[in-house]
């Protein structure tokens, strides 16, 4: 399981942390997650690393390494979860793979997951922090959702 976003740094990393803390609570071996970055190699050092809720929610993602989306790392992958339409599209375009969004696979919703906003007060660390705490909170759900729908795609 890959999980997308543009850079490997947000959206993706916190999901991939997220699901493999989950499996680790619930003794869920049989899994490899991963998360991967449309344009991974791209400059973040603008944007902090905060802890976002780390400590909250037992995810600690400091060895993170960025890893870029490419054809070799596609060909092992079962499934391409996006964090955005935009991730879609590309993969769709550049690999000719349909990948769902985080949020189809949640509740059934053609939506992203928005880090950034254009509002002039707009704090990145805090909104990290409620993505990430939102991932985390939701996570049993976002489980049982996708093995139903690996289920349903074995089937088809």
């Amino acid at each position: 399981i890959n999980f997308v976003c543009t850079d490997n740094f947000g959206r993706s990393v916190i999901a991939e942390y997220c699901l493999r803390n989950f499996c680790e609570q619930n003794n869920i071996n049989n899994l490899d997650v991963i998360s991967s970055g449309i344009y991974a190699s791209s400059d973040t050092s603008k944007f902090s690393l905060a802890d976002y809720e780390g400590q909250k929610t037992e995810i600690d993602a400091v060895e993170h390494i960025r890893t870029q989306l490419e054809d070799s790392l596609v060909k092992m992958l079962n499934i391409i979860i996006s964090m955005d339409t935009s991730h879609q599209k590309i993969i769709k375009d550049r690999y000719y793979l349909t990948s769902p969004l985080f949020n189809e696979i949640l509740e059934s919703k053609h939506s992203s997951i928005i880090i950034h906003n254009k509002e002039r007060n707009f704090n990145l660390d805090q909104r990290m922090r409620n993505v990430t705490k939102s991932i985390h909170d939701c996570m049993p759900v976002f489980f049982r959702n996708l093995l139903s729908f690996l289920e349903n795609a074995r089937k088809n």
